[in-house]
């Protein structure tokens, strides 16, 4: 975490490590939501300060599917259990 803005400062100069970097954090979050089985329609919001910077390195079926979060972490768990109940 500590050194993480300077990778995605190096990535957006087209430094190759902090691509290659931004590349494969991008494949390890695809590989996590595909374990998820996402429906074709799922919304997918990034949540913290890389979120951003690896969008750009999203499959075209992940990039049509980011939206902005409407709402905090809690607010996200808190619709879930109302869900649930």
């Amino acid at each position: 975490g500590t050194f993480a803005k300077y990778v995605v400062e190096a990535a957006g100069v087209g430094d190759i490590l902090g691509v290659d970097l931004l590349q494969r954090g991008a494949v390890y979050i695809e590989l996590a939501l595909s374990v998820l089985e996402p429906r074709p329609d799922d919304i997918i919001s990034l949540t913290g300060g890389l979120g951003p910077a690896y969008a750009t390195f999203f499959s075209p079926d992940i990039k049509k599917r980011l939206r902005p979060a409407q709402g905090s972490a809690l607010d996200g768990a808190l619709m879930l259990a109302r869900r649930m109940d």
